[in-house]
């Protein structure tokens, strides 16, 4: 699923092809193949309304956001579920039957598509929580002092992370990094609410590093807005490594050198 980095990295490479391009058309193709379900007729609807307006586009955790650039028009929330990705023209046919909206910009077109339909997007709501994000005036930021969601104390430490993950951003990858490096076990409740913060931060760290390769891909999932993948995978020192014991917790694979009780 794309985390953080990867959702930042849709937000800064969508605003770097369609800046200063106002919305020419739209169209949502596959209505009766989950289309209605993806995209709820009122969120097409005010999708619609945003024709001849410019767009941002922002990141806050996993969310992405589409904000008109005149005030007191709607957001939109894209929650790209496990598979959710973009496209830029030229468009590749083999998404045809997977693509559900179509954005036409004067100089460019931007292609959404989701082959396991877990995607949703949403209307009128507002970017809240999330220990980080991407916006076109600070481009990618942290939260100096994040807020750890509860439960840190009741639940083992990755449950707690990716449980709370639609807040903050932190997926698998990410929780496995953090915890790793700062050898903590992910099968125990963290002990303090000061631990639980610092693992925030240094899921912040991942992340931040994460970006800067791209994103993480694993040879499939999230790719970038060029169809190229994410790079992060080679810089892992527990998730996926191969010297890093793996166990399945949960449901979840989880790579550590401390073993569950």
């Amino acid at each position: 699923m794309p985390e953080l980095p990867e959702v930042a990295l849709y937000a800064r490479d969508l605003n770097f092809a369609v800046h200063g391009q106002n919305l020419v058309a739209c169209r949502f193709p596959n209505k009766k193949n989950w289309g209605n379900i993806i995209i709820p007729r009122p969120v097409a609807q005010t999708i619609k309304s945003l024709i001849g307006l410019r767009f941002n586009f922002s990141s806050i955790g996993k969310a992405l956001y589409l904000e008109a650039s005149q005030p007191n028009k709607s957001v939109v929330e894209f929650r790209l579920g496990m598979t959710g990705r973009f496209f830029r023209s030229p468009f590749d046919n083999r998404w045809r039957a997977h693509c559900f909206i179509e954005l036409h910009f004067e100089r460019c077109s931007i292609y959404y598509c989701d082959h396991r339909r877990f995607g949703r997007v949403f209307r009128d709501t507002e970017a809240q929580g999330g220990i980080g994000g991407f916006s076109s005036k600070r481009g990618l930021w942290f939260d100096p002092n994040p807020i750890p969601p509860t439960g840190y104390k009741s639940s083992p430490r990755i449950s707690w992370l990716i449980n709370t993950g639609h807040r903050t951003g932190v997926g698998n990858y990410m929780a496995n990094e953090a915890l790793g490096r700062l050898n903590l076990s992910p099968f125990q409740p963290c002990s303090s609410e000061e631990e639980a913060v610092a693992i925030l931060r240094e899921c912040q760290k991942v992340a931040r590093s994460s970006f800067r390769f791209g994103g993480n891909s694993f040879s499939s999932g999230y790719f970038r807005l060029d169809g190229t993948e994410g790079r992060f995978s080679g810089q892992c020192k527990f998730y996926g490594h191969p010297r890093v014991p793996r166990y399945l917790f949960r449901g979840r694979p989880v790579f550590t050198f401390h073993h569950p009780k």
